[in-house]
């Protein structure tokens, strides 16, 4: 199973929660796509009685199927799954009713892939700390129609534009009240030789500087099951040594049983 490559650069100090809010953004909220969906019509009175009632149709999202329900669920991490030490510092949620809301259009564009995919389809993971440690770790997750559909998205995501978007969004994002602060994109060609195997598509880090200082790193992995897209996210602080090295075996381990449950689903064979 991949085990993360990281930079021998450690973060000086650790901002709170660090950069770990960034995927949620990148998630977005569910389409409302006309297609499969229902159109309810709500008539209101108005304030005299001699004007017509004035009518308001609205279009539901529609909903994902039962069994990519529980393709998404299954394939999300656990306190379990990650082991000992690991305890849930934020919740997470489904993308459930469409608020309306884009994002950004560069990261999450409303005729995009990830837009038209159905309520229950997509969900952001649980964020777990480990050890009270600067060290958190999500996977968020969307089961696309097919494999075709789930590489048309991994193309997107994995260009120079898309990339550089999400680091901007990054940095502006967590940019804190005072001080020079900067996103440096700070991939190497050594963290992405294990793309193509375990499922891996796509590796990235981001690390956050206040003032010339690293305050955090931010390692961004894409994966691929199947149908199912997996975002890993984990957020390194300056955490001792030893902790770091047993958070990064958990995610990895979380990783393999969550993985392994997913093909499983599919009736697939696990990524190797």
């Amino acid at each position: 199973m991949h085990h993360l490559r990281r930079p021998h650069a450690r973060p000086a100090a650790a901002l709170v929660a660090g950069l770990i809010l960034v995927l949620a953004a990148c998630g977005g909220s569910s389409s409302g796509s006309d297609a499969g969906g229902k159109e309810t019509t709500t008539t209101k009175a108005t304030a005299s009685t001699t004007e017509e009632p004035t009518t308001t149709t609205t279009t539901e999202p529609p909903k994902a199927d039962a069994e990519t329900v529980a393709l998404v669920e299954t394939t999300g991490f656990t306190e379990a799954d990650l082991g000992e030490g690991w305890k849930e510092f934020a919740k997470g949620e489904d993308y459930e009713g469409d608020s309306g809301e884009e994002i950004d259009e560069c990261l999450n564009p409303a005729d995009g892939e990830l837009k038209q995919l159905a309520d229950g389809a997509k969900a952001t993971g649980a964020i777990f700390q480990y050890a009270d440690q600067p060290l958190y770790v999500r996977a968020n997750v969307a089961a696309f129609p097919d494999e075709a559909a789930a590489k048309d998205w991994i193309a997107f995501i994995t260009t120079d534009d898309y990339q550089e978007c999400l680091r901007a969004d990054v940095e502006e994002a967590n940019r804190p009240e005072k001080g020079e602060w900067t996103v440096a994109d700070g991939t190497t060609d050594e963290m992405r030789a294990d793309v193509g195997s375990y499922g891996l598509e796509d590796v990235g880090l981001f690390e956050g500087s206040l003032d010339g200082a690293v305050q955090s790193q931010i390692y961004l992995s894409t994966y691929r099951v199947g149908r199912v897209v997996v975002w890993v996210q984990l957020d390194v602080g300056a955490a001792d040594e030893a902790a770091l090295d047993t958070a990064v075996q958990g995610e990895a381990d979380a990783r393999s049983t969550a993985f392994e449950r997913a093909a499983t689903a599919q009736g697939i064979p696990a990524p190797s």
